[in-house]
């Protein structure tokens, strides 16, 4: 081979991957179409994009998601099938494998799904009363790296009766860990299990929202609460734990955040009514730096109508990302890291 020729091929490759990587990354898909991250427009593509920011970024977890019936990891399809069961099938000879199924025989008690690890497929079975979440990962052999129970309901009398009172639902996951979540004030309880050599850890504290590390976006470093009786929130971060004071916080239930140089940006909304409050808290000296009210207006319900408001948020540069679900529209709002001026906005 010429030598120059293979000179270029060693050292020009790496380059070139790092370009389409870069130009990858700013590449937002939104509503079946694209937004270029750093001209701040609509990039037509005749192509469905392969890689993109939310395939690409380090935020690309937050957007996965659950699947309630299949997922591919690594050439097989994991599926879920009747009686609590979980089918592999390789995606090159079309060969199918029933897994091991211990809980063939396991009363429902909510919707199973699946989700990607860093190194494997997790099926989550949401099983009835004492029974509790069985969390099975697999690798790409489809052998069992490990299985687990989680309690999720507790056994509670009254009178002559007995049953069985759930409290724990699954709340958010990165590719490195799976976090459940009390929604009963009476029952405060949190559990964290770690992916990847499935050690689970639990805390007699429930949350409102999580601080995930800024390298990575895939490990708790923080818990945040919102305190309505006294218009706070509460935050939990590393060896800190301090108060801020957030004029109309009680209105909200649920949070979105991240992390840049030590500076938390957090999305505060409701899932069942429309508007938002976007915040920027420093860490190191424990104040709000800025606030701002995301309120559409075309975003209010109409009497009797059913009412959802979803958020993501990421970071792009210099650039916070976040982007809405209404059953109205769907929106894709830009802002600035510095002060959360909002520098576009687009709307389908």
């Amino acid at each position: 081979m010429n030598k120059i020729f293979f000179f270029c091929l060693l050292f020009c490759l790496p380059l070139l991957s790092s370009a389409q990587d870069s130009a990858a990354l700013a590449i937002y898909p939104f509503a079946g179409r694209y937004v270029q991250l750093d001209q701040l427009r609509p990039y037509e593509s005749e192509n469905i994009a392969a890689q993109s920011f939310k395939t690409e970024s380090k935020y690309r977890s937050r957007f996965d998601g659950l699947s309630i019936d299949k997922i591919a990891f690594k050439g097989q399809l994991f599926e879920l099938t009747s009686g609590q069961g979980v089918l592999m099938t390789d995606l090159s000879s079309k060969a199918a494998t029933p897994l091991l199924n211990r809980e063939e025989k396991a009363l429902t008690g909510g919707q199973n799904f699946l989700l990607l690890a860093q190194d494997g497929a997790v099926c989550v079975k949401h099983l009835k009363g004492a029974e509790g979440y069985k969390v099975y990962k697999y690798n790409a052999a489809g052998e069992e790296v490990f299985g687990l129970q989680i309690p999720h309901s507790d056994s509670v009398s009254y009178a002559q009766l007995r049953y069985s009172r759930p409290y724990l639902n699954y709340f958010s996951h990165s590719s490195k860990q799976l976090v459940f979540n009390s929604y009963l004030e009476s029952k405060q309880k949190s559990v964290v299990l770690d992916l990847e050599k499935g050690q689970l850890s639990e805390y007699d504290f429930s949350f409102d929202g999580l601080i995930w590390d800024e390298a990575t976006d895939s490990e708790i470093r923080g818990f945040l609460q919102i305190l309505s009786d006294n218009q706070q929130l509460q935050i939990l971060y590393k060896q800190q734990s301090f108060a801020l004071p957030i004029e109309q916080i009680q209105r909200y239930e649920e949070m979105k955040t991240l992390l840049i140089n030590d500076t938390l940006y957090a999305i505060v909304f409701n899932e069942r009514a429309p508007g938002a409050l976007l915040l920027a808290i420093s860490l190191t000296k424990e104040k709000l730096l800025w606030r701002q009210l995301l309120e559409p207006k075309s975003q209010r319900p109409k009497v009797g109508q059913a009412f959802y408001n979803y958020f993501w948020l990421s970071a792009y540069k210099d650039k916070l990302l976040i982007e809405q679900l209404s059953p109205n529209q769907k929106r894709l709002s830009i802002h600035k890291v510095e002060d959360g001026q909002r520098l576009e906005q687009f709307i389908h």
